[in-house]
């Protein structure tokens, strides 16, 4: 299913403009959504998190990137002197290029330009073998906790509703790597856990209604037989 999921996340709107007028140029279909922090979080002096959510097709991910990436390229020349990669070490700038899940892609292109200016050879191949590697890494499934999932048997053996809030997630949850393909959250073993403290929610609810119900016409077959 080629569904919107995450590309990039933001603090406000616009901040997120300049990226979004690039895909409207472009033709790239977009969904924005936004999160509002709770007045609780607000008043309890709460970090604010990333709340203004840039989702496109999974399908369009190597062709936004592409795009945004000449924008950037193309805006470097006119980029100030004194923005604060022009300062970086060789080496500091060559950490850049090793982690580029942790930097913009505007300091990945300019560390990879700079470091070109300095006789490092820095190769697209090169940033693309690292990006594979990283991407294989955060593809690679969790295995879910255990205590959380013996709580979830408990629940569910009690009929509990919170049981499913364990279960479902551990079944279902998936995460968007940077290529924006698609990968289940948790190893196989975790999404078996996940199923079958599900299944035993629902049997176990029913089988708590039924014997409920059994006691609730009892008592009023009792009552019958008294008066």
């Amino acid at each position: 299913m080629n569904e919107f999921v995450l590309f990039q996340s933001f603090i406000d709107d616009n901040e997120a403009m300049p990226v979004i007028e690039v895909f409207k140029e472009n033709g790239i279909e977009y969904e924005v959504e936004q999160f509002k922090e709770p007045l609780d979080s607000i008043l309890a002096g709460d970090v604010i998190r990333d709340k203004f959510y840039l989702k496109i097709r999974s399908q369009d991910f190597h062709r936004a990137n592409e795009v945004l990436d000449q924008v950037i390229l193309k805006n470097i020349p006119n980029i100030e002197k004194d923005y604060y990669l022009f300062s970086f070490s060789t080496d500091e700038l060559q950490e850049i290029i090793n982690n580029p899940g942790e930097w913009s892609r505007q300091d990945l292109l300019i560390a990879k330009n700079l470091l070109n200016e300095r006789g490092v050879n820095i190769t697209e191949e090169k940033i693309n073998t690292i990006k594979n590697s990283l991407t294989k890494q955060m593809g690679m499934p969790e295995k879910g906790n255990s205590g959380w999932i013996i709580f979830g048997y408990v629940l569910a053996l009690l009929g509990g509703v919170m049981s499913l809030i364990i279960g479902l997630p551990y079944l279902v949850a998936k995460k968007t790597l940077p290529d924006g393909s698609r990968v289940y959250a948790y190893d196989q073993g975790t999404r078996n856990h996940g199923k079958a403290i599900s299944i035993l929610w629902i049997g176990m609810t029913i089988i708590h209604f039924v014997i409920g119900s059994g006691f609730r016409y009892a008592f009023i077959g009792f009552l019958g037989s008294r008066f």
